[in-house]
């Protein structure tokens, strides 16, 4: 199968989710995956990757601001994402500036989650995208990139599955099988894999 390069090209241009506004944020908890830092007419911005606590979907969202800015460069330097935060305001100070704050209930952490197992496993290994579906013996169709043939692959699982973690558990336990290696104790697996 061929694919169209014009076409991708197209729809990319003009479908694209819609990023959440800050405002609609405030008060609600949820994970911050990841951020990107864009340049709008405004100047510099974040976006980040978010999952509302009760929902499966990650969406994009605005989070910026005095406090909120420096808070994500500290996170992402400190290499700590994923992690769950509520949007607040410091009413201490003139303007009342958005901060992350804490949750009253941090909900069950998505660093114990199969998918940061998996990231974590790809990084100790140093694994890119073309090795992961090397590994897995995985063809790539004509025309399709590697990260295209890896959410193929994985929404595939998903549906087989009926859940995320568990196809993020299955590619985990598929690649550690493979690249882990044979010589390593019991205990030192012990210590790597968290058994259930």
């Amino acid at each position: 199968m061929t694919t169209d390069p014009y076409a991708v090209a197209d729809k990319a241009a003009t479908e694209f989710p819609p990023t959440m506004e800050q405002k609609e944020l405030e008060g609600k908890t949820f994970c911050i995956k990841g951020v990107r830092h864009v340049t709008t007419k405004f100047g510099p911005r974040t976006v980040a990757v978010v999952q509302l606590h009760g929902t499966e979907e990650d969406i994009e969202a605005w989070l910026n601001g005095v406090r909120v800015a420096r808070q994500l460069a500290a996170l992402a330097q400190a290499e700590a994402f994923p992690v769950w935060f509520k949007l607040g305001r410091d009413s201490s100070i003139e303007g009342e500036p958005y901060v992350l704050l804490k949750p009253e209930s941090v909900p069950a952490s998505v660093t114990d989650s199969w998918a940061k197992r998996l990231y974590d496993l790809g990084k100790e290994y140093g694994l890119n995208t073309e090795r992961v579906l090397e590994l897995m013996e995985a063809k790539v169709n004509d025309g399709e990139s590697s990260r295209a043939a890896y959410k193929r692959i994985f929404d595939d699982l998903v549906k087989a599955t009926g859940d995320r973690e568990q196809a993020n558990r299955l590619i985990y336990e598929k690649l550690v099988a493979l690249i882990v290696p044979v010589e390593e104790t019991y205990d030192e697996l012990d210590d790597r894999l968290p058994f259930e």
